[in-house]
Order: structure tokens, then sequence, then C-alpha cells
């Protein structure tokens, strides 16, 4: 079945088109948020480390919020849980609590976890904030990443795991690639339905998911499916999905 997957070309985050195209993206993708829903914005707030590199963008996080408001949500929560140190920590480091502050939404951590059942076995706990929402604007940030290769909107949702929970998962199933990436898929089958949204204005390049460095790549890209939105992203580099667990 064919998945749409919707691209613009935005070269820079003060771009004064930024908050349209976001606009445009998501409704191409055909993002459901509507009158009186409770959404949580998902953003990549991974670390204290580098933030202006490592964690989703402000001005396209921002563009996400008004995109939610205007149609009418009756809930905005911006939100993640970092591996190390909170959602709100990170969030204000990045600028990114600045940048909503004067919007009628919240920044917080994903807690509260609640188990989800595993295939590879076991479970793991899932913030039940992520869990409880209406939809998810899941807005990630276009990274390197040592350990997957790349890590796009289908790995922002394994943000939604409380916690040191993720660094736990990495070590117990990061050297089988297909056992994590089973797990990652798991998380995102349980969560509420969501619309991906990548933020690849300014990538990072060469390592990462926290420490490398700058590529300048002018890209927005929106899909209702997470996955297609990501093969779609390998294609553009000249990736194999074979290459990416």
């Amino acid at each position: 079945m064919t998945q749409p997957v919707y691209l613009k070309h935005v070269a820079r985050y003060d771009d004064p088109g930024l908050t349209a195209a976001v606009a445009a993206l998501l409704d191409g993708a055909g993002c459901p948020v509507g009158v009186g829903s409770s959404v949580l914005i998902k953003p990549n707030l991974v670390a204290p480390r580098n933030p202006a590199l490592s964690c989703t963008s402000p001005a396209v996080v921002r563009a996400a919020c008004l995109y939610a408001l205007e149609k009418g949500a009756a809930r905005v929560t911006v939100a993640d849980s970092p591996a190390f140190g909170t959602g709100r920590i990170v969030a204000r480091l990045a600028g990114l609590t600045e940048a909503v502050a004067d919007l009628p939404v919240a920044v917080a951590s994903l807690d509260r976890p609640q188990a989800v059942a595993l295939s590879v076995g076991g479970s793991i706990g899932v913030s039940r904030l992520a869990l409880e929402a209406d939809h998810i604007l899941n807005v990630a940030r276009l990274k390197c990443h040592d350990q997957m290769g790349l890590t796009l909107t289908v790995k922002n949702l394994f943000g939604c795991v409380c916690g040191f929970r993720k660094s736990l998962a990495h070590q117990r199933l990061g050297r089988e690639p297909g056992r994590f990436a089973a797990m990652i898929l798991d998380v995102l089958a349980a969560l509420p339905p969501s619309t991906a949204l990548l933020d690849g204005v300014v990538c990072m390049h060469k390592a990462g998911p926290v420490g490398g460095e700058p590529f300048d790549l002018g890209l927005l890209g929106a899909s209702a499916n997470p996955v297609a939105l990501d093969t779609a992203i390998y294609a553009l580099l000249g990736v194999s999905p074979r290459r990416i667990p």
C-alpha cells in the first residue's frame, strides 16, 4: 500500500515561511488534530549536552504547537523523557521553553511509566502521558546515530519510554539490531495515532545522537506513517533501509 510522504525545502530556522511550511506539511499528511483534542508534541530532547544540535529545533516545535492550537486542540503538551536529566531541564537548555513561553502549552517530562509488553520478551515502561494522548505530533530531528545508523521519526518515539529504561534497553538489546528494532516497533504500536514531522533543516552529521557536527540540509518532511517518512529519507540520502535497523 502506498504511504504518502510530504517534503519541503526550508533553508533556515528563521525563515519567515517556516510556520506555514510546517502547517502545509501536516495538512498534507492528514494530521487529524481537531477541536477539543489532547495533543502531545514529542520533540527529541535527548540530553543536556549540545542541545542546539542534538535536540529538535525550538522553531519547528513552536510551529507544531501553533498548528495544534489553530486546529482547536484543548490541551497541548510538549514533552520528552531524556535518558539523563528531565524533559523540562533539557527543553530549557535547548531554548524550547522560551520559544513557546507565550503559547498556552505545557512543557513537561514523560514520566509515570506503564508496562508495555515486548515481542522480544518482557516489558518496558512507556509514559502514561504519551499513552493517554488523543494524538501525538512526533517532531524528530534528523541525526546520525552511532548504534542505529540514523535516528529519525520511528526512533524518536522510543523517547516515550521513561528515563533510564531507554539506556538499559540500549545496553540489553542494542547489540542485536533486529531485537532492538522490534522493541521500538512494539512501542510505536502501543502508542496512540501519531503524525510524523521531521526537522532536517540542520542535521547532526558524522556521529550522534549527541556529539556530531552540523550539516545544512534545508529539509522538512511529514507523513501519517513514520516508517514511510523514514524510508523516504533513506532513499533521499542514498542509504539502503537494510543498513538502518
